[in-house]
Protein backbone atom coordinates (compact mmCIF):
# COMPACT_ATOMS: atom_id res chain seq x y z
CA UNK A 1 0.00 0.00 0.00
CA UNK A 2 3.09 2.28 0.30
CA UNK A 3 3.92 1.96 -3.25
CA UNK A 4 0.62 2.91 -3.92
CA UNK A 5 0.70 6.04 -2.06
CA UNK A 6 4.07 7.27 -3.64
CA UNK A 7 3.12 6.32 -7.10
CA UNK A 8 -0.23 8.29 -6.90
CA UNK A 9 2.01 10.90 -5.42
CA UNK A 10 4.40 11.10 -7.94
CA UNK A 11 1.32 10.56 -10.60
CA UNK A 12 2.77 7.42 -12.06
CA UNK A 13 -0.75 6.52 -12.98
CA UNK A 14 0.38 3.08 -14.51
CA UNK A 15 2.19 1.72 -11.75
CA UNK A 16 -0.16 2.81 -9.41
CA UNK A 17 -3.33 1.52 -10.84
CA UNK A 18 -1.25 -1.50 -11.28
CA UNK A 19 0.16 -2.06 -7.84
CA UNK A 20 -3.80 -1.13 -6.54
CA UNK A 21 -4.99 -3.97 -8.95
CA UNK A 22 -2.55 -6.36 -7.16
CA UNK A 23 -3.65 -5.43 -3.66
CA UNK A 24 -7.43 -5.97 -5.06
CA UNK A 25 -6.10 -9.56 -6.04
CA UNK A 26 -4.26 -10.12 -3.09
CA UNK A 27 -7.65 -9.15 -0.71
CA UNK A 28 -9.68 -11.33 -2.64
CA UNK A 29 -7.64 -14.10 -1.88
CA UNK A 30 -7.27 -13.13 1.78
CA UNK A 31 -11.24 -13.07 1.26
CA UNK A 32 -11.08 -16.76 0.06
CA UNK A 33 -9.27 -18.12 2.90
CA UNK A 34 -11.09 -16.54 5.62
CA UNK A 35 -13.99 -17.52 4.02
CA UNK A 36 -13.26 -20.84 4.02
CA UNK A 37 -11.70 -21.42 7.11
CA UNK A 38 -14.62 -20.54 8.85
CA UNK A 39 -13.13 -18.87 12.16
CA UNK A 40 -12.97 -15.41 11.48
CA UNK A 41 -16.36 -13.42 9.79
CA UNK A 42 -14.56 -10.14 10.87
CA UNK A 43 -11.87 -11.05 8.32
CA UNK A 44 -13.84 -11.70 5.74
CA UNK A 45 -15.72 -8.66 5.79
CA UNK A 46 -12.26 -6.55 6.69
CA UNK A 47 -11.03 -8.57 3.17
CA UNK A 48 -13.73 -7.44 1.25
CA UNK A 49 -13.73 -3.71 2.45
CA UNK A 50 -9.96 -3.73 1.70
CA UNK A 51 -10.88 -5.27 -1.54
CA UNK A 52 -13.15 -2.36 -2.39
CA UNK A 53 -10.63 0.32 -1.51
CA UNK A 54 -7.89 -0.89 -3.61
CA UNK A 55 -10.41 -1.59 -6.59
CA UNK A 56 -11.53 2.01 -6.12
CA UNK A 57 -8.15 3.70 -6.73
CA UNK A 58 -7.89 2.92 -10.59
CA UNK A 59 -11.14 4.01 -11.17
CA UNK A 60 -10.13 7.30 -9.92
CA UNK A 61 -6.96 7.28 -11.27
CA UNK A 62 -8.43 7.17 -14.37
CA UNK A 63 -10.44 9.89 -13.75
CA UNK A 64 -7.27 12.27 -12.54
CA UNK A 65 -8.46 12.57 -9.37
CA UNK A 66 -5.68 12.02 -7.83
CA UNK A 67 -7.36 13.35 -4.42
CA UNK A 68 -9.84 10.80 -4.29
CA UNK A 69 -7.62 7.94 -5.37
CA UNK A 70 -5.14 9.46 -2.41
CA UNK A 71 -8.21 9.10 0.32
CA UNK A 72 -8.84 5.52 -0.80
CA UNK A 73 -4.89 4.36 -0.72
CA UNK A 74 -4.49 5.99 3.17
CA UNK A 75 -7.58 4.45 3.60
CA UNK A 76 -6.33 0.66 2.35
CA UNK A 77 -3.36 1.56 4.38
CA UNK A 78 -5.27 1.91 7.49
CA UNK A 79 -7.26 -1.13 6.77
CA UNK A 80 -4.33 -3.11 5.99
CA UNK A 81 -3.25 -2.25 9.59
CA UNK A 82 -6.52 -2.92 11.51
CA UNK A 83 -6.37 -6.51 10.05
CA UNK A 84 -2.96 -7.08 10.41
CA UNK A 85 -3.67 -6.08 14.20
CA UNK A 86 -6.04 -9.04 14.79
CA UNK A 87 -4.95 -11.30 12.51
CA UNK A 88 -1.56 -11.58 12.01
CA UNK A 89 0.91 -13.06 13.27
CA UNK A 90 -1.27 -16.62 13.25
CA UNK A 91 -0.51 -18.18 16.51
Amino acid sequence: SVDVQRNIDARKTEAAAADAQELARLYGLMETYFADDGHFAGAVEMSRSGKALAAAIPAALAARDYDKASRAAVDLAHACNDCHDVHKPFQ
